[in-house]
């Protein structure tokens, strides 16, 4: 209870009327319970949550999230960044969900230009470094942390067909590897997109667009689930997987490219939705917590705000410097272009 500090050192202060307060808080309890409702914790309620974060990580965070809050009951639906918006635009007159997390800020840049967030400062803002936040005072959108682009590469399957393990976005062009590399669907998933979008932005459109033409003769299909390419890989079934980091992959091999690699911000922000229940604005006060970001570095290196823990195992010494320069506003502005041309080039090999 917020208004009594019953254990603190300092009690006593409070002694000179700790019965009439006692009488009152007990009379207003009675009363509510009169009434038929018992009486509600400032932390308490339901939210409504939407995600493209995977289940292990939602399961991983959450975890924590129940234990500092066991009277919030959090109810999350995941789904993919282009199953987001589309849910979000059908829903704005009547929204159902309080906020998103842990999505991709190129997602979350399209939902604020169509007017679909609300700006709110979480506690511990100040604590964010500034890439990592909307630059506004109040802002529509905090970071969480960096999702990176890497190989999965199973190294026995490499020997088998004679070639070498990739260390380059261009080693991935080799013959050797004919049929033997997977991307997650870009239209189906935050992995494949982020790929796909730093590709753009490593070679510059126009090169991408042909360095993609050429890999394409090497995908065997793009599979539809984020962690599909790095699980098919770990099983044996193919040799190279482009994905975001993954772990309990025990024939897999992490390689974060040698010339950059891709990224894409995770970010968590409040909707438009009247009226916030309060519990909303708990979450996202926790999302950017001490706790919530020593929770992250088991996924990341790169969290909004500064952990002091050592970065996951395989991740570069010094990710800062592995960045490839995006400009994310360029990516939101052209996502919907950028997939369509995608679906007209590759299409023939996606698997629903």
């Amino acid at each position: 209870m917020r208004l009594l500090h019953w254990k603190s050192k300092n009690f006593w202060l409070a002694k000179p009327a700790p019965a009439l307060l006692l009488a009152f808080l007990l009379l207003s309890s009675a009363c509510t319970w009169i009434a038929g409702t018992p009486p509600a914790s400032l932390e308490a309620g339901t939210l409504r949550v939407y995600t493209t974060l995977q289940q292990s990580e939602v399961d991983l965070y959450l975890a924590d999230f129940q234990i500092a809050y066991p009277d919030i009951t959090v109810q999350v639906e995941r789904m993919t960044g282009a199953a987001l918006i589309e849910r979000l635009l059908a829903e704005r007159d009547a929204p159902q969900a309080d906020l998103v997390w842990g999505v991709g800020l190129t997602t979350v840049l399209y939902l604020e230009w169509n007017d679909l967030l609300k700006r709110y400062a979480p506690a511990g803002l100040t604590r964010v470094e500034a890439r990592f936040r909307d630059a506004g005072q109040s802002p529509y959108w905090v970071g969480n942390y960096l999702s990176l682009t890497a190989f999965c590469v199973n190294p026995d399957e490499i020997a088998r067909l004679g070639a070498k393990t990739p260390t380059r976005w261009q080693d991935l062009l080799d013959p050797a590897y004919r049929r033997a590399i997977l991307l997650a669907d870009p239209t189906a998933t935050d992995t494949g997109l982020m790929a796909v979008l730093g590709i753009l932005e490593l070679f510059g459109e126009q090169a991408g667009w042909r360095y993609l033409d050429e890999l394409h003769r090497n995908i065997a299909f793009y599979p539809p689930g984020e962690s599909e390419p790095c699980d098919l890989v770990d099983r044996g079934e193919y040799a190279i997987g482009i994905a975001k980091t993954f772990d309990n992959l025990g024939r897999v091999q992490m390689i974060y490219p040698s010339e950059k690699v891709g990224w894409e911000l995770r970010v968590s922000a409040l909707l438009r939705k009247d009226p916030i229940t309060p519990v909303a604005h708990t979450f996202l006060d926790w999302s950017i917590s001490d706790p919530a970001m020593r929770l992250y570095t088991r996924k990341s290196a790169l969290t909004a705000a500064p952990t002091g823990l050592s970065a996951p195992t395989g991740y570069p010494a010094d990710p800062n410097t592995k960045l490839i320069d995006r400009n994310i506003p360029w990516s939101a502005a052209n996502r919907e272009r950028i997939l369509a041309e995608w679906v007209r080039r590759y299409g023939d090999k996606v698997r629903r």
